[in-house]
């Protein structure tokens, strides 16, 4: 056993506070002889450099987001600065350490939806690349949704925060979006039928077949939740059934896609109706009461308004700008 022992002398490392754990750098810089309170200061200060810096570019972000992208005075930013100074210090005195660790476990847990928006970002990017290599029509002179998927519904959030300023969406799209919040099966259904008249023809079987799933696969979804309740092991099979169930929305969409010229992707199809299905059923049939660009007028709007239903008179009032873009 005396051959195992350490000799603090040749291993300080032996010598480190086991309870001081945010001391352990500066125990690594002491080991190098004669330049350990040298290296401590350094990693002080860079420290403070990293922190400060990274303060600095926090509060440039913010004052740009505040400033609606234009660059405010500095005294703005030094507002801001002082801001997030006053909340850090605020939690260091309220919690200690305990209030910093909390703090690093919400910016941990952050990091996952933030991962949906760079997936965002990277399609906004593709699309960009696209449109400056010429494999991409302008925004004036390409097809896109009538409905863009933060619009409808989420159109109503604008309006009270501009305190009335924003128009109200018409009213059918709000109905649209209940509709495929409830009733999912119904609105699929009603797209399905939408496409068919636009001469995309699917069979009566496929019709039904896909609307019958559809059904079923909600159900399970809520049903294997609540056993879930009784039972371990169903809420895997749960969620199985609802990304079954956004499969089938998301074909319907690239259905819709194909036959109005609308860019996008089967990836993207998928994820918007895997994250915001009763929003995609709502914009189907919205853009279904559209006439195709190079339908040649095959399909008149009389004819395929009864299968889908007519358009209201807002819906036909709110004549939708070029500039209105989703994905």
């Amino acid at each position: 056993y005396e051959d195992y022992t350490a000799n603090t002398l040749v291993s300080p490392v032996c010598a480190f506070v086991y309870g001081d754990a945010q001391g352990y750098w500066f125990d690594v810089m002491n080991q190098y002889h004669g330049m350990g309170n040298f290296l401590c200061w350094v990693s002080v200060i860079t420290t403070i450099l990293y922190f400060v810096t990274s303060s600095d570019s926090g509060s440039l972000v913010v004052d740009l987001i505040a400033g609606n992208g234009q660059h405010p005075h500095v005294v703005q930013r030094v507002v801001w600065a002082l801001s997030e100074g006053a909340v850090c210090i605020a939690l260091l005195r309220a919690g200690g350490s305990t209030a910093l660790s909390s703090l690093q476990a919400i910016s941990i847990v952050m990091g996952l939806p933030f991962t949906i928006v760079l997936m965002l970002v990277c399609t906004a990017l593709w699309r960009a690349l696209k449109l400056e290599a010429g494999d991409m029509k302008p925004v004036n002179k390409r097809t896109d949704w009538t409905m863009p998927l933060y619009g409808g519904i989420f159109d109503v959030i604008e309006v009270v925060l501009s305190g009335g300023c924003a128009p109200m969406p018409p009213v059918s799209f709000i109905v649209y979006f209940v509709l495929g919040l409830f009733v999912p099966p119904l609105m699929l259904n009603r797209a399905m039928l939408g496409v068919s008249a636009k001469g995309e023809a699917e069979s009566k079987v496929v019709q039904m077949m896909t609307t019958a799933a559809s059904a079923v696969f909600l159900v399970l979804f809520v049903l294997f939740h609540v056993m879930e309740v009784a039972f371990s092991g169903f809420f895997g099979y749960a969620w199985f059934c609802y990304v079954a169930f956004a499969i089938l929305v998301a074909v319907q969409r690239h259905g819709v896609r194909q036959a109005y010229k609308i860019e996008g992707s089967g990836p993207e199809d998928f994820f918007v109706s895997l994250l915001l299905y009763p929003q995609v059923l709502a914009q189907m049939v919205v853009q279904l009461q559209e006439v195709p660009v190079d339908s040649g007028n095959a399909k008149g709007v009389d004819e395929w308004d009864t299968v889908i239903g007519s358009a209201s008179p807002e819906a036909k009032s709110e004549e939708t700008g070029s500039d209105i873009k989703t994905w």
